[in-house]
């Protein structure tokens, strides 16, 4: 019996030591784990301002339609340019009608969406690149005889208020079109004014500097 005793007292120690062993490298573990799941939490929270910052700045700018009232502006000024080159002039200006205007009047034209080409240079390109010597000549003695274009100012007859000082100063303001078309066409013409002699006043701003 007391051999019993003593190997059943001697396995008992054994499996309570093992036991405790057991539960003291255990404890240490799980604060650990907790640390690592707090920083990580910690991690993921520094992480979703950045995030959301990220999102804010991927966001599309507010871009202004372009619409027909615009390029039926633009086009009494130059009815020379096509419906194609004013929108996509207005387009690349966010919608910004001076702007437009003062690009054609210092380029004198507007460029021509990507892809597309002057109907004039297309036709020549179908033709053949190297003209004849006929149709040189021709062009030649056309160009000699042609007058020259006449301005915006001559055009609309606005020599008599280049010097205007009150026409000049005056800040644009946002047209309300009007229910009836006579006064609409009227909106339109002083609108149209007020613009080419802005941008007449630009450009000789610009060149005397």
């Amino acid at each position: 019996m007391s051999d019993s005793n003593t190997i059943t007292f001697f396995f008992t120690v054994v499996v309570a030591f093992v036991v405790i062993r057991w539960f003291i490298n255990s404890e240490p573990a799980n604060p650990d784990a907790g640390d690592a799941g707090a920083g990580g939490a910690d991690a993921g929270n520094a992480q979703q301002p950045q995030q959301q910052n990220r999102r804010r700045n991927l966001q599309p700018v507010a871009f202004r339609e372009v619409t027909p009232g615009m390029i039926e502006i633009v086009q009494s000024m130059a009815p020379n340019l096509t419906v194609e080159q004013i929108r996509y002039s207005l387009e690349s200006n966010n919608g910004n009608i001076e702007a437009t205007v003062d690009q054609f009047l210092a380029e004198g034209t507007l460029p021509f969406p990507p892809g597309e080409q002057h109907p004039a240079a297309a036709g020549n390109l179908q033709r053949g690149a190297t003209p004849r010597l006929a149709d040189t000549n021709e062009a030649s003695i056309h160009n000699v005889d042609q007058p020259k274009a006449p301005s915006l100012i001559e055009k609309y007859k606005l020599e008599n208020k280049v010097d205007d000082n009150t026409s000049e100063t005056e800040e644009p303001v946002k047209m309300k079109w009007s229910q009836k078309k006579e006064e609409r066409e009227n909106q339109l013409k002083q609108h149209r004014e007020k613009m080419i002699l802005r941008a007449r006043r630009k450009f000789v701003e610009k060149e005397t500097k």
